[in-house]
């Protein structure tokens, strides 16, 4: 029986790749140094910022300490959110009101729902809050309240065990490689979503592959055989 699914956040609710890539690629700039958006697709999306910026400190030799070049992207990400918010990936809103009716009308037997993301648990709720979606989660997990970040599993095992359920009765909805690695690591079934910033990913290990968070949601009821709502 299904007893929580967890999502992922940057890329898998919202669609905010294309703008860390912006502010890694500014973060760069100050630098003298033009970040490939490609590469940035193929080693860096996904992977939480600490491991970005050391890799990008020493792929391009740059004179800085890499916390420096990780605080000069946070600040960009923090003026971007002081403003706005991330715009949310097709069918989120549509996946997670299901949910949410889906506790209302079988409080013992619905799901739990969780976000766990490689990043802090403010930038989260700042972006959940901005789309009104912070109710709609029972537990929700960041990245800077654990030792070791994605894609070691020790954010999923904390999740699972903020949840009550055994790892076999959990889900994640994942997007990318690091995500994916983290949650099977914990022993999950894992749902990754392609994204357009993560189509060249090898997502062999995981469970199943899908196209959109509609195509998850699909395969989560047709697999759980989660009830269909009027």
């Amino acid at each position: 029986m299904l007893k929580s699914v967890f999502f992922g956040h940057d890329g898998t609710l919202v669609n905010s790749e294309v703008e860390h890539f912006r502010f890694w690629e500014k973060a760069m700039k100050n630098h003298d140094v033009t970040l490939p958006e490609q590469q940035y697709r193929d080693l860096y999306c996904g992977v939480p910022g600490a491991k970005n910026a050391q890799m990008l400190v020493e792929e391009y030799d740059l004179p800085i300490p890499a916390t420096q070049l990780l605080l000069e992207k946070e600040t960009l990400t923090d003026q971007f959110l002081e403003t706005g918010v991330f715009g949310l990936l097709p069918h989120v809103k549509e996946t997670l009101a299901y949910f949410q009716r889906l506790k209302q009308q079988y409080p013992t037997k619905a799901p739990s729902t969780g976000v766990v993301s490689g990043a802090i648990h403010e930038r989260i709720m700042s972006s959940l809050d901005g789309h009104h979606l912070t109710t709609h989660f029972d537990f929700i997990c960041g990245g800077d309240e654990v030792e070791q970040n994605k894609p070691n599993p020790s954010i999923y095992l904390l999740v699972v065990e903020k949840s009550g359920a055994k790892t076999d009765q959990c889900i994640a909805i994942e997007d990318s490689v690091v995500g994916v690695k983290s949650a099977l690591g914990a022993g999950l079934d894992v749902c990754a979503i392609r994204s357009e910033y993560t189509t060249g990913h090898d997502f062999s290990m995981a469970t199943v592959v899908v196209n959109s968070m509609k195509e998850a949601k699909k395969w989560m009821m047709e697999t759980y055989q989660l009830p269909r709502l009027t």
